[in-house]
């Protein structure tokens, strides 16, 4: 590519054009000083955010061939700055990969790596959103579609849903997180739902905006653990008929006679609220394990059960301290199985499970 000069005229895909140092800045430079735009307007003709102008302006980012053919059309004059392109790049050039799948037990690393990128995409907007005192809420267009009955499970939760809206999966993870870390003052009609991990608060106020169409009252901060509240009648009778306390939860019988993904949903949202991954690389002797310490023993034996679908085998330990029960996954195989099938919404707890199986490896 040395001593040639490229062209865009050339004909191929939208890529990123890298500019002779300075040059790129000098093409927006005659833009805002010829025609009186700002980075603002500049950008809604483009098609662009202002925060894009202004990485293009102070060449923080290589500008994208699409872009440079739309400032041309506005001003021929800049086929001029054609001269001092210096290569083109390709489109997705620079971005983060945000994580690292360096295991061979991992198959599909270009989804891993899309996972990763959108979860911490999400991550950056939940932290503005609480810098404002503003909750990000989902919400999906609203589309005139056919209320159907549900199959199998309205005799125990009288919600109808929309055709598509992946009910069973919603249900399934609204009540696992109600039963791990929810409460419900008795004679009340408000509900909530506590947690340490910022996403998992969000995720259960998506749940209830897709499920009973209600926005959360407000989110608060106590010593690093986060707290929602809500209040609604129909919602507080509706979870009169859920056993969700500590002592006596169990496992929902529409997620017993459940598809695949209705377990696998349940089973994510119970270990994101109670599930621990142990592991710790620097020790010589260290142990590699998901973990989770329950004083419900019927629960516990209902969870491996749930576990065994997925061809998990765990380990029973208990009781503890004459109440403690706890639940083990040990293996390579096991914890592989539950990383593919499984998984967590916790970004912490998905990489040290992903750590645990690459040391297998070493």
């Amino acid at each position: 590519m040395e001593g040639r000069t490229i062209t865009v005229s050339e004909e191929f895909k939208d890529c990123r054009l890298e500019f002779a140092k300075g040059k790129q800045r000098a093409l927006f430079t005659y833009f805002f000083e010829a025609h009186g735009f700002t980075q603002l307007r500049l950008g809604q003709t483009l098609g662009i955010s202002k925060t894009t102008v202004r990485g293009y302006f102070h060449e923080r980012n290589n500008v994208r061939l699409s872009t440079f053919n739309k400032l041309a059309a506005i001003d021929v004059s800049a086929r001029q700055f054609e001269n001092f392109i210096e290569k083109r790049l390709p489109i997705n050039w620079g971005a983060r990969k945000g994580g690292y799948a360096t295991s061979a037990l991992i198959e599909d690393k270009a989804a891993y790596f899309a996972k990763i990128r959108e979860i911490k995409r999400l991550k950056n907007l939940h932290r503005a959103d609480i810098k404002n005192g503003i909750l990000l809420m989902f919400h999906e267009p609203k589309i005139k579609q056919k209320i159907l009955p549900i199959h199998r499970v309205d005799e125990y939760y009288p919600i109808e849903k929309q055709e598509g809206n992946g009910l069973h999966e919603n249900l399934a993870k609204f009540i696992a997180h109600v039963q791990a870390d929810g409460c419900q003052p008795k004679n009340t009609n408000t509900f909530s739902y506590v947690n340490t991990n910022i996403h998992l608060i969000f995720e259960f106020c998506d749940l209830v905006q897709k499920l009973f169409r209600l926005k959360n009252q407000k989110i608060s901060k106590r010593r690093n653990i986060f707290y929602v509240g809500f209040s609604n009648k129909s919602v507080a009778k509706f979870l009169e008929g859920l056993k969700f306390y500590s002592i006596d939860w169990e496992v929902p019988y529409f997620v017993k006679i459940g598809s695949e993904k209705t377990k696998a949903s349940y089973l994510q949202s119970f270990f994101d609220d109670e599930g621990s991954v142990i592991f710790v690389p620097h020790k010589k002797c260290f142990d590699r394990a998901i973990s989770m310490m329950l004083i419900n023993k019927n629960g516990v034996l209902e969870l491996i059960e749930l576990l065994k679908c997925f061809e998990i085998e765990c380990n029973f330990h208990g009781p503890y301290k004459g109440k403690y029960y706890e639940l083990k996954i040990t293996g390579k195989e096991n914890l592989i199985k539950f990383y593919e099938r499984i998984g967590f919404i916790s970004l912490n707890k998905q990489r040290k499970l992903m750590e645990a199986i690459n040391s297998y490896l070493k």
